[in-house]
């Protein structure tokens, strides 16, 4: 979690300092026929209990075309890892922890409209998607379950969900962007290039 918060205080600075030198370069259009591409790390893992951890953070990939200088759509990509070990309860004697590992992958199609100011570019939308988990269980009997959780068992669901975010290109092809919604993290910092 430390190494993530200092990523993302870096994006953070870096970002200031260009917005503030950003008088010294011209703006940057987006226009119609643009593909853009953004890799992104989360803030917040999806999952969180007092008991969980994320060995790695969640990491999501979006690609986007610019069907009108202000309207996008687009596919996502996420994943997330989260470890549970269950605290220990009476009755168990010396039976070792039980573990949970649950990688979660969203997949989804995107439409953004656009709000462009010189070279950010300020975004919303919509997605519809589909969420699957894929649980792995260590030191656990076929025949016991955690509560509220079967093991083995791969959940299936569509989704639909919003986001908000914004871009900053420092470069004609290259900027940072920040995002808050619905996806394998609840905020995202990232990289993002057009071409």
């Amino acid at each position: 979690m430390k190494n993530i918060l200092i990523f993302g205080l870096t994006v953070i600075c870096i970002s200031f300092s260009t917005i503030l030198s950003a008088q010294y370069y011209p703006d940057i259009e987006y226009k119609k026929g643009d593909v853009e591409l953004a890799v992104g790390v989360g803030l917040m893992n999806t999952f969180i209990d007092k008991n969980t951890e994320a060995p790695i953070p969640p990491l999501s990939v979006t690609i986007g075309y610019r069907l009108k200088d202000n309207i996008s759509v687009g596919t996502y990509l996420g994943y997330s890892r989260t470890n549970y070990v269950a605290p220990p309860f009476e009755g168990r004697g010396n039976q070792p922890d039980i573990e949970f590992t649950n990688n979660y992958f969203q997949i989804g199609v995107r439409g953004q409209g656009h709000y462009t100011e010189g070279r950010l570019d300020f975004y919303g939308g919509a997605m519809v998607g589909y969420n699957f988990s894929i649980n792995d269980f260590s030191n656990l009997p076929p025949d016991q379950r955690l509560e509220g959780i079967k093991a083995n068992q791969h959940d299936d669901i569509f989704i639909f969900s919003g986001h908000i975010g914004m871009k900053y290109l420092v470069s004609e092809h290259i900027g940072f962007y920040g995002e808050v919604g619905y996806g394998v993290s609840i905020f995202n910092i990232g990289l993002t290039t057009r071409f």
